[in-house]
């Protein structure tokens, strides 16, 4: 069984935020950059990730220390490295969404 880290998270301002911070199993806390966009229908929430790319996501790796967006980790899907003009690239491929079908329907 792998451990999970224990987060916490607080705003600056519960008013209005700029910022949340963010503290892994007791670590210094990371502050993270919160913006609030207008759409049009209402407000959608954003990370500022420290490369300044706007995020909806941060990801936290294992063994990780930082919440980061998908580039500052080098994170990719793990079907975009496929070559699907390959027999055994298709042959992943089709086997990955046959996998993801079974479990949205077992859900």
């Amino acid at each position: 069984m792998t451990r999970r880290p224990g987060i916490n998270y607080w705003f600056d301002d519960m008013e209005e935020p700029t910022a949340v911070f963010i503290s892994v199993d007791g670590h210094e806390p990371q502050e993270l950059a919160w913006e609030t966009i207008d759409i049009t229908f209402g407000e959608r929430a954003y990370f500022r990730c420290s490369c300044d790319h706007r995020a909806s996501k941060l990801y936290l790796p294992p063994g990780g220390s930082k919440f980061l967006c998908r580039s500052c980790h080098a994170l990719r899907y793990s079907l975009s490295s496929l070559n699907k003009n390959s027999v055994a690239g298709r042959a992943i491929y089709r086997m990955n969404r046959l996998q993801k079908l079974s479990d949205s329907r077992a859900d």
